[in-house]
């Protein structure tokens, strides 16, 4: 299971797919400054979702707690 969980976080696919929720992110970050609702809400939130899915992920791949950091 962590073998398949490590070639997961080493693929290309993720490191792209992190990537565009990173961006994304970050574009809503900047509409948010100017106008808030509840849609940039939700958007945010599942940002936040997906990026503590990637700290699980990566945190069950790494070896040790010292090669994750």
């Amino acid at each position: 299971m962590k073998h398949r969980i490590k070639n997961i976080v080493e693929s290309k696919f993720f490191e792209k797919f992190i990537i565009l929720i990173i961006l994304i992110n970050c574009f809503f970050i900047g509409v948010e400054t100017y106008k808030s609702s509840a849609l940039i809400t939700t958007i945010q939130l599942f940002c936040l979702i997906i990026f503590t899915i990637e700290v699980v992920l990566r945190f069950t791949a790494s070896d040790s707690f010292k090669s994750y950091i």
